[in-house]
C-alpha cells in the first residue's frame, strides 16, 4: 500500500522539527506520552555538604525511588558553592545559561542569588527552591506568586520559631534573655531575625542580637560572651555562621551558656535542638523536580511545608552546664542525649 505524499510530508516537518529543537538546545515539548530521548539534567545547589548532606541524601534516594538512576535517565549534578567563594555569582550564571531541565537549591544562601540571577539573566530555567523559611520574610514578596518557573519546600518561620522558643522555655523555666548570632549583610538575615525576635516578644523574652560580618567579629565576640549576658544562645544561618558552627557551641558550652540550634546535624553540641529534617526536606524537593520533568509548570505547583521536626535534648550538655532539666520535659522530646 503506498503511503500518500502528505503523510510523509508531515512526518518530515515534525522530525526535521524536532532536530532542529535538540540541535539548538532547547527543550523538546511535553506532553502526555512523549518521553524526552535525553536523560533529565538536574544541578543541585548545597552550601555545604558536611552541614546540609542529608538533604541531598534525601534528593537523591527519592529521586531514584521515583525511577531516575543517574547515567541512564538522570543527568545528576550536585554542587557545593558557599557565598563566601569569589565565583558565587560566576558559577551560578554558568549553570543558569547550561540549561539544565531543573536547578534545585538548599538554603536562602543560595534560592536567594539563583532566583535574582535568573530574574536579572531572563533565563527562566525551572527552579526548585528549598528553605526553612517563608521566602517572603526575606523580601521576595513576587517569588511565592510567580507563575512561570518557580516551585519550593518552605517553612513557616514565625511558627517554628515560636515553637523553639517555647519549648526552650520548658527546658528552662528561668529562661528570660535569648540571643542570636546574625550577619546582617547576608540575603537570609531578614529571614532570621525578624521572626525570632517576634516570637521572644509573644514569649516575653528578651531578645539580644549579636551582629557579625567577618571572621574577626565573630572572633571577638565569642572572646567577649560571658555566662549571665544571656540565658540562651541561638544563631541564624549565614555562610561565617555555619562555617564556625562548632566552635560557636563548644566555646558558649564551656562559659556555661546554654545553647539551642535549628540544624539536624547538631544535637550532640547543643543543650535543645529542634529542627526541621533535612533528608525530609530532600524528599519534598525530589517530588517536585519529578513533576516539573513529567511537565508540569513549576509556577503551577503549590509550595509544600517541611514536614518533619525533631526535638532533641541533650542531658550531656545539661549536665556540663549544672542544669537539671524538668522531668514533664523529657518525654516531650524525640530523643534525650544521655
Amino acid at each position: 500500500m503506498r503511503i500518500p505524499k502528505i503523510f510523509i510530508a508531515l512526518a518530515l516537518i515534525v522530525t526535521g522539527g524536532l532536530v532542529f529543537y535538540s540541535l539548538s538546545g532547547q527543550k523538546l515539548p511535553s506532553f502526555p506520552g512523549f518521553t524526552p530521548s535525553k536523560p533529565a539534567k538536574v544541578v543541585a545547589f548545597i552550601s555545604s555538604q558536611k552541614v546540609f548532606g542529608e538533604f541531598n541524601t534525601g534528593l537523591e534516594d527519592t529521586l531514584k525511588k521515583l525511577g531516575f538512576d543517574k547515567g541512564k535517565n538522570l543527568d545528576y549534578t550536585i554542587i557545593e558553592l558557599a557565598s563566601t567563594d569569589p565565583q558565587f555569582d560566576a558559577r551560578i550564571k554558568e549553570v543558569l545559561l547550561s540549561n539544565p531541565d531543573v536547578i534545585v537549591a538548599f538554603t536562602g544562601e543560595l534560592v536567594v542569588p539563583i532566583y535574582k540571577a535568573e530574574v536579572s539573566l531572563k533565563k527562566q530555567v525551572p527552579f526548585v527552591a528549598a528553605v526553612g523559611f517563608d521566602l517572603r520574610d526575606i523580601g521576595l514578596t513576587d517569588f511565592k506568586g510567580s507563575k512561570t518557573f518557580v516551585a519550593g519546600v518552605v517553612g513557616n518561620t514565625q511558627e517554628i520559631s515560636r515553637k523553639r522558643l517555647s519549648v526552650a522555655k520548658q527546658v528552662l523555666p528561668n529562661l528570660k534573655k535569648v540571643g542570636i548570632i546574625a550577619n546582617p549583610k547576608q540575603p537570609t538575615y531578614l529571614g532570621s531575625i525578624e521572626p525570632f525576635k517576634e516570637a521572644a516578644s509573644a514569649l516575653d523574652l528578651s531578645a539580644v542580637e549579636y551582629k557579625v560580618n567577618s571572621q574577626e567579629e565573630l572572633d571577638s565576640l565569642l572572646a567577649a560572651i560571658k555566662k549571665g549576658d544571656v540565658d540562651l544562645l541561638m544563631t541564624s544561618g549565614q555562610a561565617i555562621i555555619v562555617k564556625n558552627i562548632d566552635k560557636i557551641y563548644n566555646t558558649a558550652t564551656a562559659k556555661g551558656i546554654p545553647t539551642l540550634d535549628f540544624r539536624p546535624n547538631t544535637p550532640d553540641k547543643v543543650l535543645i535542638n529542634y529542627a526541621h529534617s533535612y533528608y525530609s526536606l530532600g524528599e519534598a524537593a525530589a517530588g517536585l523536580t519529578d513533576k516539573i520533568i513529567k511537565g508540569k509548570n513549576p509556577g503551577s505547583l503549590p509550595f509544600e511545608e517541611p514536614k518533619k521536626v525533631a526535638f532533641t535534648i541533650n542531658l550531656k550538655i545539661a549536665e556540663k552546664l549544672g542544669i537539671s532539666v524538668p522531668d514533664a520535659v523529657l518525654p516531650q522530646a524525640d530523643k534525650v542525649i544521655r
